[in-house]
């Protein structure tokens, strides 16, 4: 019994973290808690307090939805799930979303050290110093992390108690951030080439579309819909889909051109794996979570005529949610296509490095054609990136060796028109050019 009760305790200790000085971990639901009197100074360079700017209940009140996170940057579930709020503040403050980071120095941390942590790690959302109120607020829970999610009212009406990721935060947002009025709104899809109407869905206040099928045209590719992401509807909106004229595919290649679009595959056993740069089907886009290590999904790539032209996994909806653009001729920082805030990184928080997914940071990637390899330095070793299976499924992993069971193969984003043959141009003197 005893070895149970050690081990559950282990399994909390990964998602919060307890202050030496608990004398045992509470949980006590916050909702209902009013702090309309709140009045939390900015933290400022070097640990201190602003004297001039202040959180208080008329930013609260400006906002559609607050979302105030408590942590402290000596918690590692606290800044493991500091990028999601980034990534919140960045595409949700535009309507309304108010992100306020508290800082606590429950567990061996200082305002000083919480400064430069945030400043390093290029934060912008608010931070401020815990004040009466919000201290009164958390004290009552003997863990970090705790993020509340406040009505413009100043009440708070969700919770949440430990660590959290970018999608639970979505969802509360979704849940909250526009209380159901009963209210729907027309949006409508329409073919961007014959300007008819694919689809008219009737959408819930606060509420997101469900994006149809876009028609195919012969002689044209779909190149995705005019708001990639599927957005909040507060008003009666049009989406249009997107077409271009020749046959989209992704050639092999060994050269990179920085900006343009590329596939990263993965090849073993005969198949190619393309690292996901978004998983349209998962409650979790980025990565899967195993033993403590963040796994990027992979998709089975589709070829014809040596060209990638889709894929056939429930990882990806589509090809686009493989691709990833270079900073550099020999790799450099690696951005998604879907998503550009997201790099192609390893998890430098961890002790087996073989994390490797789509997320907030950068890393600095060199591709060798040679040896088709793609590397990075995870401390001061290098890695490389590869594939591992796992219960019928493949995911992007690292190791500290070049991977023996697969190998990296770059594609090129390439148009073809409809009278170009796919295994490439043929040139006065007859001979086939590769290069695109």
């Amino acid at each position: 019994m005893k070895r149970i009760i050690a081990l559950l305790l282990a399994v909390l200790m990964l998602a919060l973290c307890v202050p030496a000085s608990a004398a045992a971990v509470t949980d006590v639901d916050p909702t209902g808690t009013d702090i309309s009197g709140v009045n939390a100074p900015y933290l400022t360079s070097g640990g201190g307090s602003s004297t001039t700017d202040f959180l208080t209940m008329a930013d609260i009140a400006a906002s559609r939805l607050t979302i105030i996170n408590v942590w402290s940057n000596g918690c590692g579930p606290c800044v493991n799930e500091m990028p999601y709020f980034q990534q919140i503040h960045e595409n949700y403050c535009n309507i309304g979303i108010l992100v306020v980071g508290v800082c606590s120095t429950w567990i061996n941390g200082s305002f000083a050290s919480e400064w430069t942590y945030f400043q390093n790690h290029n934060y912008t959302y608010m931070n401020v110093v815990q004040d009466t109120v919000l201290y009164n607020l958390y004290s009552q829970n003997s863990y970090l992390p705790q993020t509340f999610i406040v009505s413009n009212q100043g009440v708070v009406v969700d919770f949440i108690g430990g660590g959290t990721t970018y999608e639970n935060l979505v969802s509360k947002i979704d849940r909250w951030a526009a209380p159901f009025t009963g209210n729907y709104h027309d949006v409508t899809f329409v073919d961007g080439l014959t300007g008819q109407t694919i689809e008219v869905q009737s959408v819930p206040e606060g509420g997101r579309p469900d994006y149809p099928v876009a028609p195919s045209h012969e002689g044209y590719y779909f190149d995705d819909w005019d708001v990639p992401n599927p957005p909040l509807v507060y008003a009666p909106m049009t989406i249009t889909a997107n077409y271009e004229p020749g046959k989209l595919v992704w050639s092999p290649t060994d050269t990179i051109v920085p900006g343009e679009e590329y596939l990263i595959g993965f090849v073993s056993g005969g198949n190619t794996y393309l690292a996901v740069n978004y998983n349209a089907n998962s409650s979790d886009h980025y990565f899967y979570s195993y033993n403590n290590n963040y796994l990027g999904y992979t998709a089975l790539a589709v070829f014809e005529d040596g060209n990638v032209t889709g894929v056939n996994s429930s990882n990806a909806a589509d090809v686009r949610h493989c691709t990833w653009s270079f900073s550099t001729s020999s790799g450099g920082v690696i951005t998604s296509g879907y998503q550009s805030s997201y790099h192609l990184v390893i998890y430098t928080g961890g002790t087996s490095y073989s994390d490797l997914y789509p997320g907030l940071d950068s890393c600095t990637w060199t591709y060798n054609a040679a040896s088709q390899t793609l590397t990075a330095k995870a401390g001061s070793t290098t890695r490389y990136a590869g594939y591992y299976a796992l219960s019928g499924k493949t995911y992007m992993r690292v190791t500290s060796s070049s991977p023996t069971n697969s190998k990296v193969q770059l594609f090129r984003r390439t148009v073809h028109s409809v009278s170009t043959p796919l295994l490439g141009d043929v040139d006065c003197n007859g001979t086939v050019d590769m290069s695109d």
